[in-house]
């Protein structure tokens, strides 16, 4: 990651760098959805760099494909597999699938 400024209280990076790790991050999301590892998943939807939309709007064609064939896959295996799944946990889920599909 660049950083270009670091002191005590915060570290700035570019936005270049962002979008590097939230296109790196894709992989991590399809390994732990086939793995149905779902706090993974939310973790990757909710709390990294793909749950910045500006940043999914940024990463090159070729993630946002990746990224559109991954929430489709997503969101079928989470059709299938919400019965089992804590209900809050399901719906966090398919909020995140259906904000980051707007961004498409």
């Amino acid at each position: 990651m660049e950083v270009l400024e670091k002191n005590s209280e915060e570290v700035i990076v570019s936005e270049d760098a962002v979008i590097r790790r939230a296109e790196k991050s894709l992989v991590v999301l399809q390994d732990e959805l086939a793995e149905k590892n779902w706090l993974e998943v939310w973790y990757a939807l909710c709390k990294s760099e793909l749950c910045a939309l500006p940043v999914v709007r940024r990463m090159s064609s070729n993630a946002q494909d990746k990224l559109k064939n991954i929430i489709g896959e997503a969101k079928r295996i989470l059709a299938l597999e919400k019965e089992h799944l804590n209900p809050s946990l399901a719906a966090s889920i398919q909020r995140a699938l259906s904000e980051i599909a707007k961004t498409f």
